[in-house]
């Protein structure tokens, strides 16, 4: 359900600068400081709730977004999902976040048109409704959840490495098949190219490059039955594309980046 613009109520003053110390907050009221980094697609999340009671162990986790105040607004889900776990009575949520623009989505002052900006709001929506409480967003200096903002950029430093883990993962083993395409001969016939197997039987493969296809049998076994967007995506090169793109003197790091990278 979409959000309902949430009014200001009765806050102290000082609130709606900055988030309350512990022993300032009431029974029954929950606050959250949800923060996010976002870099190429990547956000870290960083949520911290307190009550009067306790502050709850911060909660930091990685995702994918389409920008920044995605990235934001998908702290704001995190953090009321983390609400909903506490086996408690709820009275109001105060939501704490330095993005203006994110605020201003949140508050109803501004109006989502992109169906990943619409899809979060909704799903925030959702919780609201599904909290049955208050809930007030508060847009705040970045120096008052630094806390939150400094495990969320720890949370996309580790996603980007293990990301760039991965990557290398996948460059050895085209580099692996690159050396294996050495012994494959590339024959022309007709403008369709066939890769001659290097284990002198004779057989021969017919190779594409646009689209992937590939008559081998490691090939057929993986990528036959996969719909073209998912192997344009996914799918690494087998040693006869890698010779291909040698015979065509074309650089196949480049012709496979996305499926290297896995770029969105």
């Amino acid at each position: 359900m979409p959000l309902r613009f949430r009014k200001r109520s009765e806050l102290p003053s000082d609130w709606y600068d900055k988030p309350p110390d512990k022993n300032e907050i009431p029974k029954g009221l929950f606050v959250i400081q949800a923060d996010a980094g976002y870099k190429k697609g990547i956000a870290g999340i960083g949520v911290i709730i307190m009550t009067e009671e306790l502050e709850y162990k911060p909660k930091g986790q990685s995702a994918r977004c389409c920008g920044p105040i995605h990235a934001e607004l998908t702290s704001v889900k995190k953090g009321l999902q983390e609400i909903r776990k506490i086996k408690k009575t709820i009275q109001k949520i105060v939501v704490y976040n330095d993005n203006l623009y994110a605020h201003l989505f949140l508050t109803g002052m501004m109006e989502a048109e992109r169906d990943y900006m619409v899809n979060v709001l909704s799903d925030i929506g959702d919780l609201g409704n599904e909290l049955k409480c208050h809930i007030e967003f508060i847009h705040t200096s970045g120096r008052f959840v630094k806390r939150a903002d400094k495990l969320a950029d720890r949370m996309r430093k580790k996603e980007e490495r293990r990301k760039l883990e991965e990557i290398e993962e996948r460059v050895k083993k085209v580099q692996d098949r690159i050396e294996k395409a050495m012994g494959v001969e590339i024959e022309e016939v007709n403008g369709e190219y066939f890769a001659v197997s290097a284990s002198g039987s004779g057989q021969k493969y017919k190779v594409i490059l646009r689209p992937r296809f590939c008559e081998c049998p490691w090939w057929q076994h993986n990528w036959s039955n996969k719909k073209d967007y998912i192997i344009w995506a996914r799918a690494l090169p087998c040693k006869h594309m890698c010779a291909l793109s040698e015979y065509l003197r074309s650089d196949v790091f480049l012709d496979f980046r996305k499926p290297i990278e896995r770029i969105d």
